[in-house]
């Protein structure tokens, strides 16, 4: 009975190199650390100052010369200015880029080759499909072997040359092909990003817009009447033109609004009214002063003679509620102090 693979020095490629990282103002270190001797890059933060210089499975040799065992020590050396970190990376964790031919206009097509030993980085996408089952990667972990290679939006099309559609067809053959050889082909298609050229500046030439050439045939003497009479026509319209802004300018400061009536009696208000609200208004801007001929509706059994009252047909019962006092008697509402 054979027995199971256990991971071997051949399935690690150690290099030891020396990398410098200019720190800003604000060091954002964004690292952690396992627990082991050297300690090794098991996350990347974001904000992390070290990304894209670090990378998940790299070992922390020394920084600025000095060995560290942990994330404090790091925390510690890293402040602002050039920071010297001797590192150990694994390059068998790599990744072949082969270009393809483009499988429609408008898009690039790619072969990457990843592979790597027991152990090392994880690959660090996050996949979804469309309306179309196509599968698309959405999030790229950082520092892991997809953030230099793969984007969000990336197409996967085959895995191992194998055709794919949805994301759990991607997943599970990436998967599969990680545990079994430790590498897997990704083919993806990408849409080429183009910038869209300004509004304001005239299109380029093209093969099939050229620009326009003067005509070598044309004499001379026509050129120079042609010149003069664009030249005076050109004249002609400025000074027409000058004259029309001119009068526009007259007409404009010479229109000048009407100021607004203010109605005597009454306060300004921010909308003009209508005469007629005016008048009504004004009409009845004392009516608080003057008795009310309406008799006043009274709800008890000796109201004054003449008075109006309320009459219900018929007799109301009402329903009481029992309750039950408590020992204590009711406590007030203390007064409110302050504002």
């Amino acid at each position: 009975m054979n027995s199971p693979k256990s991971p071997r020095n051949e399935d690690h490629h150690w290099v030891e190199q020396t990398i410098e990282v200019e720190l800003g103002q604000r060091v954002s270190v964004g690292v952690m650390l396992s627990n082991e001797v050297p300690p090794k890059v098991t996350k990347l933060m974001p904000s992390s100052s070290f990304l894209g210089r670090l990378f998940v499975g790299d070992k922390i040799l020394s920084i600025n010369g000095q060995p560290i065992k942990n994330f404090q020590e790091m925390f510690i050396l890293c402040k602002t200015g050039k920071v010297t970190i001797k590192l150990c990376r694994d390059e068998y964790c790599m990744v072949k880029i082969n270009p393809l031919p483009a499988p429609k206009p408008g898009f690039e097509a790619y072969d990457l080759d990843m592979k790597w030993g027991l152990g090392g980085m994880p690959i660090g996408i996050l996949v979804y499909h469309d309306s179309q089952q196509q599968a698309i990667v959405s999030m790229i972990e950082d520092g892991s072997l997809a953030s230099n290679s793969l984007r969000p939006g990336d197409v996967l099309v085959a895995v191992n040359d194998a055709k794919i559609e949805g994301k759990d067809a991607a997943k599970k053959a990436i998967l599969d092909s990680v545990n079994a050889t430790n590498r897997v082909k990704l083919t993806i298609h990408r849409q080429i990003e183009r910038d869209v050229p300004s509004l304001l500046q005239p299109p380029p030439a093209s093969p099939g817009n050229k620009p326009a050439e003067p005509d070598t045939k044309t004499d001379k003497t026509s050129n120079d009447k042609t010149d003069k009479t664009d030249r005076s026509q050109v004249l002609t319209a400025d000074t027409k033109s000058d004259t029309n802004r001119s009068a526009i300018k007259s007409v404009t400061a010479s229109v000048v609004k009407p100021p607004r009536p203010k109605p005597k009696g009454l306060p300004m208000f921010d909308l003009l009214l209508p005469a007629d609200v005016l008048a009504i208004m004004a009409a009845n801007k004392d009516f608080y002063k003057n008795p009310n001929p309406n008799p006043p509706i009274l709800k008890n059994a000796s109201a004054p003679p003449g008075a109006a009252r309320i009459d219900l047909n018929g007799k109301v019962e009402e329903n009481q509620i029992e309750f039950e006092p408590g020992p204590k008697a009711l406590r007030k509402t203390p007064k409110r102090v302050g504002s």
